[in-house]
């Protein structure tokens, strides 16, 4: 524990922490984005990040349930032994504890929602809020750790805490680096495990797909079929640029419509599925979705893609609870009974019960195995997985170079100066980091690698929108995008 010095100024201490401070009312995808952009700064300036707890988000989030005002810790969520080997980390106890539960002061990339600051003394807190360093986009600036140290790294203050709701830091290297060790926990692995082997076998090559209903925000137009991009408010922003044709020909005139997003076809959503296994070699798809609690039409939607896909001699595995539409290729249901659900994801204490976070984080690891991942445009859920696949790709390319191939077990395993090769190598990319929808007019102040990304790059997982519009353009794809009828 670090000795404590007290002044009339700040804490004096032998640590120097970063406090994550997560936005209130924001979901538990949003939150991990904040965690990360923290962990990066804490990693630039030499700073102990502090694991701080996560807030329950908008009841309205399926994989969230309200108790007790806290969400799903990060130790439970992801290996922190892993993450020890990016950054240093403490106990949100410790940091806590050696600060005295005073904040010396608060730094925001950007302020927009109320951060959660249940844990820290009020007057202490009050004083760091109130003088609190709001970086007002100065930071998207950043391409380098050398960028953050020259924004932040000249302060001394002990006990800081970070805060700002996503978009987070810009360049795409930060996040690979950080997400090369960021694996599931081995909690939700052994999960994961057991739903797998008790469902559909761990031996079945599949692809997985996350539906997100939620964000496709599109005015009167079906949930779950139509998705925004940017310049429509979209959350997420994918940097792929797809070259159908048709949609070039759009652009030239899209500022005059009143719809920029697309709109796609069940027969489309199920095609592009198919298509994409076929192309994996796989009989099977993984769909974690949210549509089947967004009301009739969303159960209508997902049923209809179900049955096509199974009407297509492929196996379709699923949480949802429609009836009439079994999970599990036996024909079966998820059990409704609290026993039978534990069991099926392995839980043996009778105290512990399967909560929607556990679903959500076993669903993520689900998505993380497959041989290839379709996610939605517009959701941090999505990119979180996204991240993480294309970060253990790159750093198994890296590692293969340096030492040859290895297990995931022999990678984990070696010398950590290895390690800092491979973070050093993935930071390096200086690409958008897919964060930019709704804040254009703030990035276009400063211009970073503008390289087009293809979907070869970010190759075999992509964006369930883009490959159910304009990748079936000439195939029969009955996409609707950038409509300018005023009807709409």
């Amino acid at each position: 524990m670090a000795t404590l010095y007290w002044s009339m100024q700040a804490t004096i201490v032998d640590e120097k922490f970063i406090w994550p401070l997560l936005s209130e009312y924001v979901g538990a995808g949003n939150q991990v984005m904040e965690f990360m952009a923290a962990a990066i700064v804490a990693h630039a300036l030499n700073r102990t990040l502090c694991l701080s707890p996560f807030r329950d988000g908008p009841s309205r989030h399926f994989g969230l349930i309200s108790m007790k005002g806290h969400g799903l810790a990060i130790e439970d969520r992801y290996n922190v032994e892993e993450l020890k080997k990016f950054v240093r980390v403490a106990s949100s106890e410790h940091c806590l504890q050696t600060c005295n539960r005073k904040l010396d002061a608060t730094w925001f990339l950007r302020s927009q929602r109320a951060p959660s600051m249940l844990h820290w003394e009020t007057n202490s807190t009050n004083k760091a809020l109130s003088e609190a360093l709001n970086l007002k986009w100065s930071f998207i600036s950043w391409t380098s750790m050398e960028d953050i140290k020259h924004g932040l790294g000249a302060s001394n203050l002990s006990c800081v805490a970070l805060g700002g709701l996503f978009p987070g830091v810009r360049w795409r290297g930060a996040y690979l680096a950080l997400n090369a060790y960021l694996p599931t926990s081995e909690t939700l692995r052994q999960a994961a495990t057991t739903f797998q082997m008790r469902t559909f076998g761990l031996d079945r090559k599949y692809i997985a797909l996350h539906w997100r209903f939620e964000e496709t925000l599109c005015g009167k137009r079906q949930k779950g079929t139509c998705f925004l991009r940017c310049g429509d408010g979209a959350i997420v922003s994918s940097r792929l640029r797809v070259e159908a044709p048709e949609w070039r020909e759009h652009e030239k005139r899209v500022r005059e419509c009143s719809f920029h997003g697309v709109k796609v076809t069940p027969e489309d959503v199920a095609a592009a599925l198919y298509d994409k296994a076929v192309e994996m070699g796989a009989d099977t798809v993984y769909m974690a979705t949210d549509g089947w609690v967004r009301g009739v039409e969303g159960k209508f939607l997902i049923k209809q893609v179900v049955e096509m896909l199974r009407k297509m001699n492929m196996t379709v595995v699923g949480m949802w609870h429609i009836d009439g539409l079994p999970n599990f290729p036996d024909g079966s249901y998820v059990p409704t009974d609290p026993q039978h659900l534990a069991d099926l994801f392995g839980v043996t204490d009778p105290e512990e019960k399967v909560s929607s976070r556990l679903i959500s984080g076993v669903e993520q690891e689900l998505c993380s195995r497959a041989e290839a991942f379709l996610g939605t445009g517009s959701s941090t859920w999505s990119l979180a997985v996204f991240r993480q696949r294309l970060a253990q790709r790159k750093a198994r390319n890296l590692v293969r170079t340096l030492v040859g191939e290895l297990t995931e077990e022999e990678f984990r395993a070696l010398d950590q100066s290895i390690h800092n090769q491979v973070i050093a190598e993935l930071v390096k990319d200086d690409h958008e980091a897919e964060l930019l929808c709704g804040y254009q007019r703030e990035l276009d102040r400063f211009k970073v690698n503008t390289t087009a990304e293809t979907r070869e790059e970010e190759a075999p997982d992509g964006w369930i929108d883009l490959e159910a519009c304009e990748m079936r353009v000439g195939k029969g794809g009955m996409c609707e995008f950038g409509t300018c009828d005023p009807k709409y």
